[in-house]
């Protein structure tokens, strides 16, 4: 195995060991009473977010002095936090004790974070993630652009024969009102021809009727009429004779 397998399982073991830890269980315990490491609760975060960012970035790839000194880094810590579970309010001085764990805690998440930090983003573009992320990324706003493109294009289409179709329904919707009134001007004008043909033959027969009560009434004569009477007859002759046509006047009027 060489030199640089051993650092790096080195490094792979000691994430493991360090992972192993529960978190909260150094922060606090109920044993433990009011001596808590809550001053701290951001370094620890601070810790476990840097080596969870190790255990899933490809390590392999970190220089042998990076692999080194970040394996230092981890060990210490493991150390540090192996003495924190050991710890007991009825040994020393539980206090003092608590603030030498918080100031230790302080520089060790500081010396990893210098140790660790500037790899990060590197050993995350190396995973694929990032360059991944960047390619589907160029690739989704290409294949955003041809749709837009497209879409316009159907748009435009779909504009032209909207237009198209607007134009034949106005020109079907004006023929077949044309159609419709061309009809029934027909229909109206057929019943008025009838009409007028009824009228034609009632105004041809009251006219005979007119000529045959005027002929009657002018030859028909009385004997043995006074010079009265006979103006008398001749006026109700007249009015007879008047009042047929107005009659037939009033009854066409009473019909329209």
């Amino acid at each position: 195995m060489s030199r640089n397998s051993q650092q790096l399982n080195g490094l792979k073991k000691q994430i493991e060991q360090f992972l192993q830890f529960d978190k909260e269980k150094l922060i606090a315990r109920p044993e433990w009473g009011t001596i808590t490491l809550e001053d701290v609760r951001s370094d620890i975060d601070r810790i476990y977010s840097i080596v969870n960012y190790l255990k899933v970035l490809p390590v392999e790839l970190l220089t042998i002095n990076a692999i080194s000194s970040i394996t230092n880094e981890i060990q210490q810590i493991n150390g540090l936090f192996d003495t924190i579970n050991k710890f007991s309010i009825e040994s020393g001085s539980p206090a003092q004790q608590r603030d030498q764990f918080i100031s230790q805690i302080q520089n060790r998440a500081d010396s990893l974070y210098t140790a660790a930090s500037p790899w990060i983003p590197f050993l995350a573009y190396q995973k694929g993630d990032v360059a991944r992320n960047v390619e589907s990324l160029t690739t989704s706003v290409k294949e955003a652009e041809i749709l837009v493109e497209e879409a316009k294009t159907k748009i435009d289409q779909k504009g032209k024969e909207i237009d198209d179709i607007i134009i034949k329904a106005r020109e079907a919707s004006a023929s077949a009102g044309a159609a419709v009134f061309t009809e029934d001007f027909k229909k109206e004008a057929s019943v008025l021809k009838e009409t007028a043909q009824i009228w034609l033959k009632v105004t041809a027969f009251l006219g005979v009727i007119t000529v045959v009560a005027a002929t009657f009434l002018w030859y028909f004569t009385e004997a043995g009429l006074d010079q009265g009477q006979i103006w008398q007859k001749i006026t109700t002759k007249i009015v007879v004779l008047g009042i047929l046509p107005l009659l037939f006047g009033a009854v066409k009027s009473t019909e329209r």
